[in-house]
């Protein structure tokens, strides 16, 4: 990582991508739990994205093979975006010790720490769901592309957001 620390940090300093850094507990304050070595990147723009991917706009539109391939870091792009220009929230991702689940996003709101989730293929995990019960959240803000519901929550209210598709 040390031969890309030069490149990344101008990047980072031209505006051009954002670093999202690992949490090691989900917990109050999340800047308490950041993980420095651990980071995702992203770039400023989706547009950008599918450009440096080479990934023709007819593959978007028709949904061929190749899109739904690229479909979740599409989203998920998407999604960050949203979060960075919208809210005055700071994201970071959470991933288990060993890496067996990953909170694509994490944000803190008040006392509150409030799981983000990005699902751009249909079948969302039941698994999903529990594992945050189980770990105490009361809200989780889940991006679909579908109309969903989950059951079997208890105490766990789920907002979903279904983006466009």
């Amino acid at each position: 990582m040390k031969d890309f620390e030069t490149a990344i940090e101008w990047l980072l300093d031209c505006g051009l991508i954002t670093k999202v850094f690992r949490v090691n507990k989900p917990a109050v304050s999340l800047k308490a739990y950041v993980e420095f070595s651990a980071f995702k990147l992203f770039l400023v723009d989706i547009g950008l994205l599918g450009a440096m991917s080479d990934l023709d706009a007819d593959s978007i539109l028709d949904g061929n093979d190749i899109f739904t391939e690229f479909n979740g870091a599409l989203t998920e792009q998407y999604v960050l975006q949203q979060l960075i220009s919208d809210t005055d929230y700071i994201p970071y991702y959470y991933a288990t010790e060993k890496a067996n689940y990953e909170m694509d996003f994490i944000v803190q709101k008040g006392k509150q720490i409030v799981p983000v989730e990005v699902k751009a293929e249909k079948n969302l995990q039941a698994n999903l769901l529990k594992y945050l019960w189980m770990i105490a959240f009361h809200l989780v803000v889940m991006f679909t592309n579908e109309n969903c519901q989950a059951s079997n929550t208890a105490s766990l209210k789920v907002q979903y957001v279904v983006s466009p598709s």
